[in-house]
């Protein structure tokens, strides 16, 4: 039958090498005492009533199908090792091994037998015909087939129903603008977006009484769902660290309730994109240098157009601001002998942007230090995006709370020092002694200014920078909260 539109996203991907082991997903059930014979008959029995356990995934014609293995699973019995951390070591090794989705099966049946009469049995499928709710379908049975009692027979697979036209067309109109704008994820302590899919992880988080109920009443209040309310918190925070339309992919369940028995692939992914930030004007440095029309900050073609024109040889905008440029299109580019800098965010597109202009700087300061503080040159092909060392009578420190300098590689807030530093904010006595202190580390009468931003200064001398500390937000490059 053909395949399900999410067997064939897990097969492209799978194909192009992006997700390796971790579509592998593993079942373990450990025996005190083993019934020798028992273990493959039940193998036999689950394999007969679940065909996804025994299928394969062939392309024919552009077409992805499900069909029937040319051979069955079958139970692989070993002996265990003596050595508990060899026998764990064995199983994670049997998890990563590849599975070839086009000859399969594409599952695998493993009993480790120990000399004491114990046994763990390892169950391994691929999430091309499994899925989560799986795993509880799969040890249902397979301790009704060990005991011998009859399991029901195998269901019809159903032919996944072809969407309708109209359906497609407005799911193009609706994503294809989002993704064609989407940005990778900027996270601390990742210097770059992974290139492939990891093994994952789960993390528990649990909310209980009166913590809980502050987060319904605050959803409430937006008028929205304790799910929806922090599906939004996570575009804020992915956001806040410099990723400006990160795509978040929520599970969505195809399961009805005639497959609540079944083993099979019942699962998609629901693609949220954060609603678009406000386009308040950007380019003001750029603005002063060559007189622009209303609106232009956000016309890609039309800012093109005027570099080009005017011949100008430096240009400086938020990411935000660079990405207008960089979607606009190709053609004859102006951005090529353009020394670019970039500041005001987070810097996600950086090897695009520098494979596109002559040289890139990425500076970073806030407006109490007159803008710019720390720069760095971003090389050809960049691996990772810091924001360097400080400029020309400038002092950067990173320290902890009690305002004592880190350790090397410890995150901290970061401070800044030296003749950019302002004297404070009109009117705001309180605010100006709280984020512009006196200077432990210079001479007397001096002042730091605490960024809120945090940072770490990396063995060569350089900051990376991590996120805020604070609730703060940029948006287009300015300070919204």
């Amino acid at each position: 039958m053909p395949a399900s539109p999410a067997q064939q996203g897990v097969w492209l991907t799978d194909r192009l090498g992006l997700a390796r082991e971790a579509f592998h997903m593993p079942v373990r059930i450990s025996f005190d005492r083993i019934d020798t014979a028992a273990p493959g008959r039940a193998v036999a029995a689950v394999t007969r009533r679940h065909p996804a356990l025994t299928a394969r995934l062939v392309e024919r014609d552009g077409q992805v199908w499900q069909e029937p293995a040319a051979t069955r699973p079958e139970l692989v019995q070993r002996e265990a090792p003596a050595d508990e951390a060899d026998l764990e070591r064995r199983p994670a090794e049997e998890v990563a091994r590849p599975f070839a989705l086009e000859t399969g099966p594409l599952s695998r049946f493993t009993l480790y037998r120990r000399a004491d009469g114990s046994a763990e049995l390892l169950v391994t499928a691929h999430h091309s015909v499994f899925d989560g709710n799986s795993k509880d379908v799969l040890t249902r049975d397979l301790a009704a087939a060990y005991g011998s009692a009859p399991l029901p027979a195998p269901t019809e697979p159903a032919t996944p129903a072809a969407p309708e036209s109209d359906t497609v067309r407005r799911a193009a109109e609706w994503y294809g603008p989002r993704w064609a704008t989407a940005t990778e994820p900027v996270l601390p302590g990742a210097p770059r977006t992974p290139a492939a899919a990891g093994s994952g992880e789960a993390i528990a988080w649990r909310l209980d009484g009166a913590e809980a109920d502050p987060l319904a009443a605050a959803a409430a209040l937006g008028g929205t769902t304790v799910f929806e309310f922090l599906l939004a918190a996570l575009h804020g925070l992915l956001r806040r660290y410099g990723g400006e339309a990160v795509p978040v992919s929520v599970p969505l369940s195809t399961r009805t309730p005639e497959l609540r028995q079944d083993i099979g692939m019942f699962v998609d992914e629901l693609s949220v994109h954060a609603p678009v930030a406000d386009a308040s004007q950007t380019f003001t440095e750029f603005a002063a240098a060559v007189r622009t029309p209303d609106g232009l900050a956000v016309d890609g073609p039309g800012l093109l157009a005027l570099i080009g024109t005017e011949g100008v040889t430096h240009v400086q905008a938020t990411p935000s601001g660079w990405r207008v440029m960089l979607t606009a299109g190709t053609g004859v580019d102006p951005l090529t002998t353009v020394t670019a800098l970039a500041g005001g965010e987070a810097l996600p597109l950086a090897r695009a942007l520098r494979a596109r202009t002559a040289r890139l700087f990425n500076v970073y300061g806030p407006t109490e230090t007159t803008i710019w503080s720390t720069c760095a040159e971003i090389p050809a092909a960049p691996e990772q995006v810091r924001i360097g060392r400080p400029i020309a009578d400038t002092q950067v420190y990173v320290v902890d709370e009690h305002l004592r300098p880190t350790p090397l590689g410890i995150p901290g807030e970061l401070l800044i020092g030296g003749d950019g530093v302002a004297r404070g904010y009109l009117g705001r006595p309180e605010l100006t002694a709280e984020r512009f202190v006196p200077n432990p580390f210079g001479p007397p009468g001096t002042r730091l200014y605490r960024t809120g931003d945090q940072a770490v200064r990396t063995p060569d001398g350089d900051l990376d920078f991590l996120g805020r500390i604070d609730d703060q937000v940029k948006i287009r490059g300015h300070p919204c909260g």
